[in-house]
């Protein structure tokens, strides 16, 4: 069960039917117009597709995020091929611990990207995510934000299983990309076990995302 739905069904004690069942963050008219002007000010036509990339995950995990992150070199490859092939720009999010991560992410894009990362308010965040076309992360925080604006999403899962802390409701928007090893999950009871080798991260190739973008969107940003 999704813990969202551990949450929910909580009010069923008191007599509630929680639905619908939908992650929701309300944005201001302000935060919409400061997104729209911010990616204005970037280079970005309307006509643009806008993909938003988050190379970390946000900052519940302290020192130990990097446990699941995918590679930030693949991030990169991951970039210049939607570049390259959509004509698409790609703007990098982040929290203010990640500028580095981000930075290292951009210096191996070949097309310098929208650098937003520790740039926003959480609800300037939601309005510049709202206004991707797709966004391409790792398991955190900023994918349920972006999944709460509706926007298409490609979430890559480690350690984390996602039918507990996937994207929420699941469906055809929001695909995730996972490895389905015998250690999987090994996030349990809010631990992470001891791991020397990452697999199920390292094990998930750029051309397995560029695949699913093409199935997932190909469509509608090859004609757009």
């Amino acid at each position: 069960m999704h813990i969202a739905d551990y949450y929910l069904e909580l009010l069923k004690l008191i007599g509630i039917e929680p639905k619908p069942r939908n992650l929701e963050f309300p944005v201001s008219k302000e935060d919409t117009a400061w997104a729209e002007e911010y990616v204005r000010k970037n280079g970005v036509a309307e006509t643009d597709i806008l993909v938003g990339i988050i190379p970390g995950g946000g900052a519940s995990w302290g020192t130990t995020a990097y446990r699941k992150q995918w590679p930030p070199q693949r991030f990169a490859r991951l970039a210049n091929e939607i570049r390259e092939k959509f004509k698409a720009r790609i703007i990098l999010f982040g929290d203010a611990a990640e500028v580095t991560l981000c930075s290292q992410v951009a210096s191996l894009i070949k097309e310098p990207p929208i650098m937003a990362c520790a740039k926003t308010t959480l609800s300037q965040l939601a309005a510049l995510l709202k206004r991707c076309n797709l966004v391409i992360c790792n398991d955190g925080g900023p994918l349920h934000l972006a999944v709460s604006q509706g926007t298409r999403t490609i979430s890559i899962f480690g350690p984390v299983d996602p039918l507990v802390y996937g994207p929420y409701p699941a469906g055809e928007n929001n695909l995730v990309i996972r490895r389905d090893l015998a250690c999987q999950p090994c996030y349990e009871k809010f631990k992470l076990k001891e791991c020397r080798y990452a697999d199920c991260l390292t094990d998930i190739e750029v051309s397995e995302i560029s695949a699913a973008i093409d199935n997932f969107l190909g469509d509608e940003i090859g004609g757009a």
